[in-house]
């Protein structure tokens, strides 16, 4: 996750812990999430502009829509 523009807060979360980021251009900060961690995002300030990476092409059925469905998938490994 590098923040390009404004401000956002990034909420990274597994089953048991939760963590609250705030990031900004300003903080100089960039954030790599291993796998099988939830990310959710919230914009803090108007046209904030967030960059995401990955090291594969998107496949919309490899990402898992709710963090109900996160929590079966991990009950499953």
């Amino acid at each position: 996750f590098i923040p390009i523009q404004g401000k956002m807060n990034l909420i990274v979360e597994t089953p048991n812990n939760k963590k609250s980021i705030i990031l900004s251009r300003a903080s100089n900060i960039t954030l790599l999430v291993p796998p099988k961690y939830w990310c959710s995002i919230k914009f803090l300030e108007k046209n904030s502009i967030l960059m995401v990476a990955c090291d594969k092409h998107y496949i919309a059925d490899d990402y898992l829509e709710s963090f109900k469905e996160y929590k079966e998938y991990l009950g499953k490994k």
